[in-house]
C-alpha cells in the first residue's frame, strides 16, 4: 500500500478536493516530524509551516494551529478558552482523536470533531474593541459566515453592529472565504434569477456579477499585499483584483509592521495605474 492510499491521507485529500479540485497532498521524500524538518524538505521558511497541536482541555480537545517558528502558550490557551486546566494531549490521545500520529497531524480530516482554535478571533475582537471604537472604525466581514462557530459568529455580529455607524476606516475581514466559491455562489444566484425571469441573460454584464459577490458593497481593490515570501494569490478576491497592484514581501504576516505597510504604500505610489491600457493610451 502506498502512502497515498493510506486512510489518513485519503481523508485529507478528499476534503481538499471538496474545497478546490486543484489542491493536492504533497508527499515528502524524507521524514518530517518537526516544522524545521518540513521547512527544510519543502525549501521554505520554518514560519511558513503550520503546526497542528492537540491540547486536552477540561471537557474536550482543542486543536491549535501555530506558525512553525512560534510556540503555543498553555496560559494563553487557557485564557482564550476561559478554562483553568489544559495540557498537551498524549500520543495515544492524538491518534485516537485525530486519526493521525504526532508529527503528522493535519489541520483537517480528523476522525472526530475537534474544537479548532478560531476563538483567537473572538479574543482579538474583544481585546481590540475599545481601540476600534476610539478610532471610528467600521467592521465588516465577507465569506460564508454561516460556517463559523456560533461563539465566533455572535462576537463578530456584536462588533459589526456596534460599529455600523462609524464613519472612519472600514475594516473588512475575509472569514471562511474563497475566491472561487465567491464567483460560484454569484453565478448560482444569477442563474436562479434568470430561471425565474427576474433577469435576462442578455442583460448580464460585469456589474451584474459585481452585485452578487460578497464584496458588492466594497470599492475595487487598489493594492494587494502578499506576505511571507509567497508569490501567488491563493484563491483570494480572484474577480476583484483584476486591475489591482500586487506587492510581495518576505515579512511574515505576524511580523508585518506599520513600517512594512508604509513601504508597501510607498511602492504603490510609484507605480503607474493603467487598468489594462498602455501608457500612451492613458496620455491621450
Amino acid at each position: 500500500m502506498t502512502l497515498l492510499l493510506k486512510e489518513p491521507v485519503k481523508r485529507v485529500e478528499k476534503l481538499l478536493k471538496e474545497f478546490d479540485q486543484n489542491q493536492r497532498v504533497i508527499l515528502l521524500d524524507s521524514s518530517a516530524r518537526t516544522a524545521l524538518e518540513a521547512a527544510s524538505s519543502l525549501g521554505c521558511e520554518v514560519g511558513s509551516i503550520v503546526k497542528s497541536l492537540l491540547f486536552k482541555t477540561e471537557k474536550n480537545y482543542t486543536l491549535c494551529l501555530v506558525a512553525g517558528d512560534k510556540k503555543a502558550s498553555l496560559n494563553k490557551i487557557k485564557k482564550i478558552l476561559n478554562i483553568k486546566d489544559a495540557s498537551m494531549a498524549s500520543a495515544d490521545d492524538v491518534k485516537n482523536v485525530t486519526g493521525f500520529t504526532i508529527g503528522g497531524v493535519s489541520p483537517i480530516g480528523h476522525i472526530n470533531e475537534i474544537n479548532i482554535l478560531m476563538r483567537l478571533l473572538v479574543a482579538s475582537l474583544h481585546k481590540e474593541f475599545d481601540k476600534i471604537i476610539e478610532n471610528n472604525i467600521k467592521l465588516q466581514a465577507i465569506g460564508n459566515l454561516a460556517n463559523l462557530p456560533k461563539k465566533v459568529h455572535d462576537e463578530l455580529d456584536r462588533v459589526i453592529e456596534k460599529t455600523a455607524k462609524n464613519s472612519g476606516l472600514v475594516l473588512t475581514l475575509a472569514l471562511s472565504y474563497g475566491g472561487k466559491e465567491d464567483i460560484v455562489i454569484a453565478c448560482q444566484q444569477i442563474a436562479a434569477k434568470v430561471k425565474n425571469s427576474l433577469i435576462s441573460p442578455q442583460k448580464i454584464d460585469q456589474s451584474t456579477i459585481n452585485e452578487h459577490l460578497y464584496t458588492h458593497n466594497l470599492p475595487a481593490v487598489d493594492l494587494l499585499i502578499r506576505t511571507s515570501g509567497e508569490q501567488r494569490i491563493s484563491n483570494f478576491l480572484l474577480w476583484q483584483i483584476a486591475y489591482a497592484e500586487l506587492y510581495f514581501t518576505d515579512v511574515l504576516w505576524p511580523d508585518f509592521s506599520k513600517v512594512d505597510l508604509q513601504n508597501a504604500i510607498s511602492n504603490y505610489q510609484q507605480r503607474e495605474r493603467r487598468f489594462g491600457k498602455t501608457s500612451e493610451q492613458l496620455s491621450n
